[in-house]
């Protein structure tokens, strides 16, 4: 379902509509509009009989027993933001709040706007502001099986949900693929423009970093008894990702020094220690300690491989760390169907979307004033980064 952008027209008309009438007596019982009885107070007799009671009625609030409150008029206004209802004044004016105007509900947001093609606790606004009844009540759906489990999706059942496009949903906005799905953990470019949405599907201001084509760094690995030969497998692969054939390196285990070389024996390849594969050294001699290598390598390669060991869900107990330039980071975690990666460095926590095809990381904050990007930007080790913060498409 897809819903028409705002219109003016039915809020002219009401503005009209509430500046043409004051209480005025209607002497004849049987036909609508205002009324007073013989103590002098006004009420408001609908086409069917009924009175009015809690609404506005051409201006006039007329209160729960029915009775016009005596206070000012209060009408339709427009300024450059939009739309919103109350005093001339502006001493009082409807905000964060439900009114029903003339037999018509609208919603208003914090700052007092007409809430105009959105939804507002699963109710649906239309181009006018006015509350649609003839659609459900939509709500969030998180789709539990088949190729599409995790995803959320906005409505009430295959007839009725939102799709190809953005829209409002409780003071926010969010972008729906054709499909009706929300775009989460993804860099876009939807009309031109490059957004990166979150895990909540949220469009924000993001870091584009480029990194160089090699880094320093030391990789660590924490063993223990019940992971070690897990650990070590993927400490191999790691390796042999970052490192060139025949490049020799020093790694420390627990303090002790060990020499390790990257090995090529036809379609295989390994790191040796000491001239045996790491992972039988490990089997061999180890019990339980860190492994940590430092030297340079390729970056590209690297984060291939960071994606492959922090998206297993053994890694998890590895508390697997990369150290650069004196900057550690750690609590790596690796969403391989999304490319979405969390990390931790000097004590803050940052998301992000890595394209490793285009070997660009989006870090969704602005990380440019920070410890960690000056370190890393000194270094040599982010070749280009750009801060963007694209321009909401037309909520704002």
């Amino acid at each position: 379902m897809k819903f028409k952008r705002f219109k003016y027209a039915a809020l002219a008309a009401a503005v009209v509509a509430s500046a043409a009438i004051v209480p005025a007596l209607d002497s004849s019982a049987a036909t609508a509009g205002w009324k007073q009885d013989k103590a002098g107070r006004w009420w408001y007799q609908k086409a069917d009989g009924t009175y009015a009671q809690k609404e506005f009625i051409n201006g006039y609030w007329l209160r729960g027993n029915g009775y016009w409150d005596l206070g000012k008029k209060s009408k339709w206004h427009q300024d450059a933001k939009g739309w919103w209802f109350g005093y001339d004044d502006a001493s009082w004016y409807g905000k964060q709040s439900w009114w029903k105007i003339n037999g018509k509900w609208y919603c208003f947001d914090q700052k007092g706007y007409a809430v105009t093609d959105g939804f507002v606790k699963g109710y649906y606004l239309n181009d006018d502001g006015i509350y649609d009844e003839r659609l459900p009540r939509y709500g969030w759906h998180q789709q539990k099986t088949g190729d599409n489990a995790g995803k959320w999706w906005y409505g009430k059942d295959g007839q009725n949900y939102v799709a190809n496009g953005w829209y409002k949903i409780d003071g926010m906005t969010y972008y729906f693929d054709e499909d009706g799905w929300l775009y989460t953990w993804r860099v876009a470019e939807i009309d031109g423009v490059v957004y990166g949405f979150n895990s909540v599907g949220t469009a924000k201001e993001y870091t584009a970093v480029t990194p160089a084509e090699t880094i320093a760094a030391t990789l660590k690995f924490e063993l223990t008894e019940e992971n070690m030969l897990d650990a070590a497998q993927d400490m191999n692969d790691v390796l042999v990702m970052y490192t060139a054939p025949g490049t020799t390196k020093n790694m420390k285990f627990n303090g002790k020094t060990k020499t390790i070389t990257h090995v090529e024996s036809g379609d295989d390849a390994y790191i040796a220690v000491d001239g045996e594969p790491l992972v039988d050294y490990v089997a061999r001699v180890v019990k339980a300690g860190s492994f940590e290598v430092t030297g340079s390598g390729n970056v590209q390669k690297l984060l291939e491989k960071i994606e492959f060991v922090a998206d297993n869900a053994e890694s998890k107990s590895y508390n697997y760390s990369i150290t650069i330039n004196g900057v550690e980071f750690t609590k790596f975690r690796f969403n391989g169907s999304v490319d979405a990666i969390n990390f931790t460095a000097e004590g803050n926590n940052y998301t992000g979307i890595v394209d490793l095809d285009g070997n660009t990381a989006y870090i969704l904050t602005d990380i440019t004033g920070t410890d960690a990007f000056a370190v890393l930007n000194e270094a040599g080790v982010i070749s280009d980064a750009s801060v963007q913060k694209p321009a909401h498409p037309w909520w704002q």
